[in-house]
């Protein structure tokens, strides 16, 4: 019945959004995925959260188990993935490894090829000259990619006198946005993300 009911079309498709994922078809996949979940059941949402999150679709997980209105499951709401690597950069850097994954949630949703339109890309969203600066040569590389991003959320948090406030506003906006500012800049989106 899941799966009847989640690639719900005109005919019988089959796993439509997971053969356009297998394509390298991701933003259809997406459109794809999202359309199938409108309506759903609580049971039918975690269990279309638990079929992404078995298939390595970690965003689509947490967007169709946002989406439960009675019934939770938070483990499929906040995934930790990459968690030997986490622990270990965020011990080295003496970093919370919640606000690692926090912020990683909140960047990429866990998406390791993710790049934004300014850029960033990877898990932590690394802008290129911030991946140069902290050793990053491949920001794809989920490693990589981590212990860049947690070394440079340690320097922010340094330079921030351990103000996590702005370490975040900085990881968002860029550092300078927040000198200039003395504080959170005013902007939308990094106000939302702080």
């Amino acid at each position: 019945e899941f799966r009847r009911v989640l690639f719900r079309s005109g005919n019988d498709c089959g796993d439509q959004p997971g053969a356009l994922f297998d394509q390298g078809w991701r933003n259809e996949a997406v459109r794809e995925w999202s359309w199938a979940m409108r309506g759903l059941s609580d049971p039918l949402l975690l269990a279309s959260a638990e079929h992404a999150r078995r298939q390595g679709w970690l965003d689509r997980a947490i967007y169709s188990a946002e989406r439960t209105k009675q019934l939770h499951n938070a483990e499929l709401r906040y995934l930790a993935p990459h968690r030997d690597i986490v622990l270990k950069r965020a011990r080295e850097e003496g970093l919370d490894p919640a606000w690692v994954y926090g912020l990683m949630r909140q960047e990429s949703r866990f998406v390791t090829n993710a790049r934004s339109s300014v850029g960033a890309s990877g898990l932590m969203q690394l802008m290129p000259a911030t991946a140069r600066r902290f050793g990053v040569s491949d920001s794809y590389d989920a490693g990589q990619n981590i212990r860049g991003g947690v070394q440079y959320l340690a320097w922010l948090l340094k330079r921030y006198n351990g103000n996590l406030t702005l370490a975040a506003a900085g990881y968002n906006a860029g550092e300078g946005a927040v000198d200039k500012y003395n504080g959170v800049p005013p902007y939308n989106e990094t106000r939302r993300y702080v």
